[in-house]
């Protein structure tokens, strides 16, 4: 081979190797950026949060602990420490924070619905003709 010939396979070969570390280096930096995505609201949602409540029933009061969250874009909610355990099968909260929760209560369905203002929610709920009234909740303070 001539000197010529190893002058241009020299050249090619640091070219490719040029071009190899140039790829790697890319492609390292390529995989060290997290990919972007859209900020993320880390603030909760007023109407989110532990409700200490109670119904007006022809029995009387009922006192019950209301769990109001959100999980990613579906609203979740539990009732607890009432008399007659209520669960809790779909929970709505609309622009205007009107809370609407389905749910059974000894086998019947219950509708309650709410509006959410200054940290309280009231409204009515309903089982039947003969099995509805009011309701009030003070959310607690975190």
């Amino acid at each position: 081979m001539t000197r010529q010939g190893r002058k241009l396979v020299g050249l090619t070969l640091m070219l490719v190797g040029a071009m190899a570390l140039a790829v790697t280096t890319l492609s390292a930096q390529q995989k060290q950026a997290p990919p972007k995505s859209a900020p993320q609201s880390t603030k909760a949602h007023p109407v989110e949060g532990t409700y200490d409540g109670s119904a007006a029933s022809t029995n009387g009061p009922v006192p019950f602990l209301l769990i109001i969250k959100r999980e990613g874009q579906k609203w979740v909610g539990q009732i607890q420490n009432s008399p007659n355990p209520i669960a809790v099968s779909g929970l709505t909260v609309d622009k205007a924070n009107t809370v609407t929760i389905k749910g059974t209560v000894n086998d019947a369905p219950i509708t309650i619905t709410g509006q959410y203002k200054a940290g309280k929610l009231e409204g009515n709920w309903f089982s039947s003709e003969t099995n509805k009234g009011t309701w009030a909740a003070t959310k607690r303070k975190s």
